[in-house]
């Protein structure tokens, strides 16, 4: 299994690398990636992304389908592998931390496909997370092997698989 101490060593390259606003506001694509910012913090940016991209599900949500939800989830996907892609190589490193597009579609997802309601938010919201630092097989192996954009997404998309099956079965079984 992939060592994930290496992924979060302050040795690893793609660590040492800090993110600033100037370069978040520099270029539409590190606004993306970092989904406006919400990747800057140094410490736990996945989970701040996670959250930031919670919220803007929660807010927008009395306004959207389940389809438009799928349409917008699919478009920043599309645009996260392009966004990561440019990112990587404006930093000069693979997968920064502070790339977090990632993790807000990952909880879109799972927000798409679970009942609406603060319990189940809260449920998604913690799978995922659990989910996307474990990296289960094949998680950990599309964030060892996939060192571009579409690797960057792929992982968190299988990870919001994974959260979701969990809180669907924790909910079927006592709901």
């Amino acid at each position: 299994m992939f060592n994930m101490q290496k992924k979060y060593d302050e040795e690893n390259p793609a660590n040492r690398v800090v993110l600033t606003s100037r370069f978040v506001w520099s270029h539409p694509a590190h606004m993306i990636a970092t989904f406006f910012g919400a990747g800057l913090p140094r410490q736990a940016p996945g989970t701040y992304g996670t959250l930031a991209g919670a919220l803007a599900f929660i807010v927008l949500s009395p306004s959207m389908t389940t389809t438009y939800w799928l349409i917008a989830t699919l478009v920043l996907f599309a645009l996260g592998v392009w966004a990561s892609d440019r990112v990587a190589r404006d930093l000069g490193v693979d997968d920064h931390r502070g790339i977090v597009v990632d993790e807000v579609v990952g909880i879109w997802l799972v927000y798409t496909f679970l009942p609406a309601g603060v319990l189940w938010w809260i449920a998604g919201f913690a799978a995922f997370r659990f989910f996307d630092i474990v990296k289960l097989p094949p998680v950990d192996i599309l964030d060892e092997k996939l060192k571009n954009g579409l690797g960057v997404m792929a992982d968190d998309v299988v990870a919001a698989f994974y959260a979701w099956v969990l809180v669907s079965l924790i909910g079927w079984i006592f709901g």
